[in-house]
């Protein structure tokens, strides 16, 4: 993307959480992180890792934004507690990226 992006363009990625607060509890309690996905290759990791990656191919993070999905089957219990979900635990980091040196 760095190699494509024009001068003082933005680039946005939404990537998953690997400490996701979901994904804790469910290890903590069943021994199994329960992700379910159709994708043939699935990365996840900190908020740190996908930083320095975005950083080491040219890009420069600009700004990070957390994302807890919503759905239309949410639970009321799902709704009242996604606002408080910590930064560090939220399911996707949304990262807007420029270039490096741009």
């Amino acid at each position: 993307m760095a190699r494509v992006l024009k001068k003082g363009g933005k680039w946005a990625v939404l990537v998953p959480n690997s400490y996701f607060l979901m994904t804790i509890i469910n290890v903590w309690r069943t021994g199994s992180t329960r992700r379910e996905t159709v994708q043939e290759i699935d990365r996840w990791a900190t908020r740190k890792e996908w930083e320095e990656l975005l950083e080491s191919g040219g890009l420069k993070v600009e700004r990070v934004l957390k994302y807890n999905y919503k759905t239309a089957r949410d639970s009321l219990k799902s709704r009242i507690l996604r606002p408080f979900i910590p930064w560090n635990l939220s399911y996707c980091f949304l990262f807007i990226c420029g270039k490096k040196g741009a």
